[in-house]
């Protein structure tokens, strides 16, 4: 996304004048997380850089809480070793129990975990510590989508659209809500916007083809279908093309596609297994429920952290 890339480059002018100028390093961990977890990129790369800015924090002895939150999103939605995540929020939390994007962080871990009602009151608490944030207020939409409170998260997401309507994560997850409500050429309408908005990433133009499904035009859905498999300037994740696949009702290649993301290990996925609308239709499956099963059940002995984040 060229306004990452953007802040990217500032940050490593600001490292280059001062080494030890701890929030330029706390930036780029942030550039690169935000890059993971809406997958603008293959995840490994980012998630190896964005550990190495956190790392560098803690070196120089600033904004440690934030650089803790950062390398718990890294333990929880890619290493999946979700005792360490946990360990790590609460010691953010307790160092700096003010930081709204710890709390955001810790919120969403916890939804994915199945603590719906820790996950909610965590999101809300990341509001209220930092009302000003456009990704709090977000992810606060976020959380009461997963949980089926679509009103409240189409309040939300209006919060978040009336501080920058061209906030595209508001758009993208007010076009998923539209299209739980029903609400399907409003789903549609927001889901576009957030495609350009975001200049092509993969995740709403996914959603958009998964609205059309549900809006009875299947042709529209496998255009776009095609369109991202054949894409080769824009990364598309195996998550993105297996929710379109489970919305035009193709369980078996919806699996496997899951299945390949899981291996790839998706934030996403990590994310949003357990709890997106989207992907009811196939919670039934048994290949489904043991990979929410794998996926979620908690790590006494978490495997060892993949090679480019050592």
């Amino acid at each position: 996304l060229p306004i990452l890339a953007k802040s990217v480059e500032y940050y490593r002018r600001a490292l280059a004048v001062d080494s030890t100028f701890g929030l330029a390093y706390l930036g780029l961990a942030d550039c690169h997380l935000v890059s993971a977890t809406f997958e603008f990129a293959a995840p490994a790369p980012l998630f190896a850089k964005a550990a190495a800015a956190a790392e560098s924090v803690l070196r120089q002895g600033t904004h440690v809480a934030a650089a803790h939150t950062t390398l718990a999103c890294i333990k929880a939605f890619y290493q999946r070793d979700w005792s360490g995540a946990e360990s790590g929020f609460q010691h953010a939390l307790e160092m700096d129990p003010a930081n709204g994007s710890s709390w955001q962080w810790h919120g969403m871990c916890c939804l994915a975990l199945g603590r719906v009602n820790e996950g909610i009151d965590a999101l809300r608490t990341a509001t209220e510590r930092d009302p000003l944030s456009l990704m709090a207020t977000t992810q606060w939409a976020c959380g009461l989508y997963l949980t089926r409170r679509y009103a409240e998260a189409e309040e939300a997401c209006g919060l978040a659209l009336e501080m920058d309507p061209n906030f595209w994560p508001a758009r993208y997850f007010l076009g998923l809500i539209y299209e739980q409500e029903g609400l399907l050429a409003q789903a549609i309408r927001e889901l576009r916007r957030a495609e350009d908005l975001s200049e092509g990433n993969a995740l709403p133009i996914a959603g958009l083809a998964h609205a059309h499904t549900q809006a009875g035009s299947s042709w529209d859905a496998r255009r776009i279908l095609q369109k991202l498999q054949r894409e080769r300037t824009t990364y598309v994740s195996s998550w993105a093309l297996a929710l379109i696949y489970a919305g035009l009702g193709e369980s078996e290649q919806a699996l496997v596609l899951l299945a390949k993301s899981n291996t790839h290990r998706s934030p996403q996925l990590a994310l949003f297994l357990s709890q997106e609308p989207r992907l009811d239709p196939l919670r039934s499956e048994p290949l489904f429920r043991k990979m929410e099963q794998d996926l979620y059940r908690p790590a006494a002995n978490p495997a060892s952290p993949p090679e480019t984040l050592r």
